[in-house]
């Protein structure tokens, strides 16, 4: 019964309540005229249910043109779903609503070698691969390099694009005692592809590759946690 209710709001739900005024700042808005419907109740799993936006005031159904509108988060409260918005990118966010952060801006190791370099965009580094321009990633030549971080258990996916010059590379995600979460072989050349590693409850997280031959370069882009 969850699964087909949540499958409805997914196609009514439109109409966003309950959010913050900066969502008003979207480009493509409508002006309507619709109806709150006082008489209208809603049941769950059988239950009454009265529905409340985020600063506990009750709000009510909306009816335009045939169709009922529902309060996106006063249903999420209902069923036990997060609900959230990006005001950035004008999105409604349903379920998991922690959003990703980038790794390179937002951590620094607190141990490398010498072969594993940490480039933020203030550190002037680019690297050039087809048309696209990177200035925040890893880099590690090809002796081969460790990165060690400090994640505090706070996230579940590290996600990541992978590039390799020369020679094919491989990368090991590590966590706790050394546990492998991941182990990724490169090919060189190949169009840099995404690889998401689960970290949950990681706190020690270590980025490790392996020996080549000389001058095998290797990159990891486009790095985000969440």
């Amino acid at each position: 019964m969850k699964t087909k209710l949540i499958r409805s709001i997914a196609l009514v739900l439109v109409m966003v309540m309950c959010m913050a005024v900066g969502a008003f700042a979207a480009t493509n808005l409508q002006e309507i005229k619709a109806y709150l419907n006082h008489d209208l109740a809603i049941r769950y799993d059988g239950e009454l249910q009265t529905m409340y936006d985020a600063n506990g005031n009750r709000v009510l159904p909306i009816s335009y043109n045939g169709t009922t509108y529902l309060p996106i988060r006063a249903v999420g409260n209902m069923m036990g779903i997060d609900v959230g918005y990006d005001a950035e990118n004008y999105q409604v966010l349903l379920g998991k609503t922690g959003k990703a952060i980038d790794f390179i801006e937002n951590f620094t190791p607190y141990s490398v070698n010498q072969n594993f370099c940490h480039y933020k965009e203030i550190n002037n580094k680019y690297k050039e691969i087809g048309s696209n321009s990177y200035t925040n990633m890893i880099y590690v030549d090809w002796t081969g390099g460790c990165g060690y971080y400090d994640i505090e258990g706070k996230y579940d996916t590290l996600t990541f694009c992978v590039y390799a010059e020369k020679l094919d590379r491989v990368v090991k995600i590590c966590g706790d005692n050394n546990q492998v979460l991941a182990r990724i072989e490169v090919k060189a050349f190949d169009i840099p592809k995404t690889y998401s590693v689960k970290v949950t409850g990681v706190q020690q997280l270590s980025i490790e590759t392996e020996y080549v031959s000389y001058g095998a370069s290797l990159y990891m882009l486009n790095m985000n946690i969440e």
